[in-house]
């Protein structure tokens, strides 16, 4: 492993020419140095331009692999990343005191400090500025600030969840957001773009973060990091900042959000042994007010759940001693006290014997993170919890070795004795009890120690179980950021959902799951969430990867049919889901409106496009125009209304890149799936 300072990896991130003679435009604006600022003792300190050594440490697949280090003031600031397909920069910075004393204040850490000086030319993307309620005439002129909407969760229903916000930025403009991964209002992903090109960039923090955005004579800025930042530290000690994933883009938005959404699947996403990427299951949990007792899971997963095509059984929250929520936090050796006996009295270890006998995956569920009062962790072992003043259930304190061991432990026991497939974690860190137990002038270093402790925990139970699935729940979706969606992927990522089934509202989730997959899955797009219904429309509409149908699947007029056809077109569609994604048509939750997007995979000159009239559309028809292909090529494009082929039509790129579609129903829905037209007809 040799040191060096200026090989072809540092080129290529500063846009020179390399001795191959590539040229990579699109990460220009990377500095020489860390792109890296923070106060020390009141002193602004940027290591942009400071001289550092570059450690190349590995480079296959399109990966290039890289550390950089600069000591400042006795403090070791190391930054290790990754580039992907010449474009993608990942990259962590880790601060460590080198020096046998205490560290002065560290305050205003931005974890990146990008400055972009865009060429502002090219063509105007019109339809993102007319996307903006806000836009005035003249914005298209401007940088655009395309934000995306947080996740409260456990609330109640609500279509703004992860929806898209928009900024535009002025001359001497600036903008400020913070969050708390994606569990306050906004998430911690952003679109910036500008005529001709833009910045697409994640932050990776399970904690409390900030971004800042501005522009002065040209020059785009974008800074970020933890919001909670005013600490010293000890001799010694090592504390890391939140990861940070952008690609700077020439062209259209979806020229820049699809490298990062392929960077993502290929090189961050979590895989299975065999390294293929694991696909969101289909699946279908037993309605909560029957899942409380053994009796009825065993009769769900042995014989309700047979023949409908589902992929896994899953088993949530019920199974506790004293049930939900009454039954957190009982996480005390042996297993087996957590377990309900007089409810499930052939215990939890069945279910997945028998899941697996049937073919399926199992999921348990589990909320290692919150202990209540009087739970047996919280009496048999207070020292492994934060609390607040005068309480004793708390947060399982992940800062420390021995709880985090210990918890460790205790998962990876159940995962092996019940035969646990995907670990279901619920729940999450309580803040206040973190805040509550922090050292005078360390603001932000407990909180730093615990999220390390949250991933470490997650870590600790995959490594000791290869090809363990993570399910990142946390509320309903709160915790979707870059970091843990490396780990995970989440099959419940709203509660709202849920909720407009309470409701009675069967119209309005189905238009919360097109919001969400229109703006999520340009970044990360392994979620689903509950689907309570199984039409054609609905079932689009939850798709994303996988499935969750939730229903009672034992009620008298339930068509187990129409069920396994949804489920079969699910487990046809994933071929396209892994290609580039474009929006075809943009208007948000508006129920008034159609939405439209497309999954194409270049590779293989083939997709599909989703199309969805919605409830309250007065219109029936609707211009659709498909993007990435080929206007001269001929294409047979198959039509769904249903979930029979309706017709296949020939029809040529141009042709569709410029399409009209008819939807007499409303809400209604059309699937078309498209391949290339093989040569040997064009003669």
């Amino acid at each position: 492993m040799a040191m060096i300072c200026n090989d072809d990896c540092l080129s290529m991130l500063e846009g020179r020419e390399t001795e191959g003679g590539e040229k990579n435009s699109h990460a220009a604006a990377f500095p020489k140095g860390i792109p890296v600022s923070f106060k020390y003792d009141g002193e602004e300190i940027s290591l942009h331009d400071a001289k550092c050594e570059e450690t190349v440490t590995g480079e296959e697949n399109n990966q290039k692999i890289f550390r950089r280090t600069v000591l400042e003031n006795g403090l070791a600031v190391e930054m290790k990343g990754s580039f992907y397909d010449n474009r993608v920069v990942d990259f962590t910075v880790y601060f460590e005191n080198t020096t046998g004393e205490n560290t002065k204040q560290i305050t205003d850490i931005n974890a990146y400090d990008l400055n972009f000086k865009p060429p502002f030319k090219g063509s105007v993307n019109m339809s993102a500025h007319l996307e903006n309620p806000k836009y005035v005439m003249g914005d298209e002129d401007r940088p655009v600030i395309h934000l995306m909407r947080g996740n409260e969760g456990c609330k109640f229903a609500t279509l703004e969840e992860m929806s898209e916000e928009f900024k535009t930025l002025k001359e001497d403009e600036s903008f400020e957001c913070t969050g708390c991964s994606c569990g306050e209002y906004y998430s911690p992903y952003f679109i910036t773009d500008w005529p001709g090109g833009g910045v697409c960039l994640a932050l990776g923090w399970s904690g409390f973060w900030k971004a800042y955005f501005h522009i002065k004579e040209g020059v785009m800025s974008f800074k970020g990091g933890l919001k909670r930042c005013n600490f010293y530290m000890k001799p010694g000690e090592k504390l890391r900042m939140p990861r940070v994933m952008y690609v700077y883009w020439e062209g259209e938005p979806e020229d820049g959000y699809n490298a990062f959404r392929r960077a993502y699947i290929n090189y961050v996403a979590p895989r299975d042994t065999d390294g293929k990427i694991m696909f969101p299951p289909i699946s279908s949990p037993c309605p909560d007010e029957n899942a409380t007792n053994g009796e009825n899971e065993i009769n769900w997963v042995q014989n309700v759940m047979d023949d409908t095509g589902a992929e896994m059984y899953w088993h949530d929250a019920w199974w506790h001693v004293g049930g939900f929520p009454a039954g957190q936090g009982n996480y005390t050796f042996p297993i087996e006290k957590n377990v309900d006996h007089e409810r499930y009295p052939k215990g939890v270890k069945i279910l997945g014997d028998i899941a697996h006998e049937k073919g399926y995956k199992f999921m348990l569920w589990f909320s290692p993170e919150f202990y209540p009062e009087n739970c047996t962790m919280a009496n048999e072992h207070p020292e492994y919890i934060l609390h607040e003043p005068g309480r004793k259930g708390g947060t399982l304190n992940m800062a420390s070795d021995e709880a985090l061991d210990y918890m460790i432990r205790y998962l990876d026991e159940c995962i092996k004795t019940y035969g646990v497939d995907i670990f279901r974690t619920d729940d999450g860190i309580h803040w206040g009890d973190v805040f509550a137990n922090e050292e005078e002038n360390r603001e932000g270093v407990l909180e730093i120690k615990v999220v390390e402790g949250l991933y470490k925990l997650w870590d600790g139970i995959r490594e000791r179980n290869p090809g363990l699935i993570v399910d990142n729940c946390c509320g309903g979706g709160t915790r979707l950021d870059l970091e843990l969606c490396s780990r995970s992927y989440s099959l419940w990522r709203t509660d709202s959902s849920v909720w407009y089934h309470v409701l009675g509202d069967m119209l309005r989730h189905p238009v919360l799951n097109q919001t969400i997959n229109m703006s999520l899955n340009r970044f990360v797009p392994f979620t689903v969430c509950a689907t309570c219904n199984y039409d054609p429309y609905t079932v689009r509409s939850g798709f994303n990867g996988g499935l969750t149908i939730n229903m009672d699947l034992r009620k008298p007029d339930f068509d187990k049919a129409e069920l396994r056809k949804a489920y079969a077109e699910v487990r046809r569609l994933r071929q396209y889901f892994l290609g580039d994604f474009y929006r075809l048509i943009n208007d948000g939750y508006d129920p008034y409106s159609w939405c439209s997007y497309q999954y194409n995979v270049p590779e293989e000159n083939k997709g599909c496009v989703f199309v969805f009239r919605r409830d309250n559309s007065p219109y029936p028809v609707a211009a659709i125009g498909l993007k990435g292909l080929d206007p001269k090529k001929k294409y047979e494009v198959d039509f769904y209304y249903g979930y029979e082929k309706a017709k296949t039509e020939i029809l040529s790129g141009a042709e569709l890149m410029s399409y009209n579609v008819t939807l007499e129903s409303a809400p209604g829905s059309l699937l078309m799936e498209y391949r290339e037209r093989p040569a040997r007809f064009y003669r």
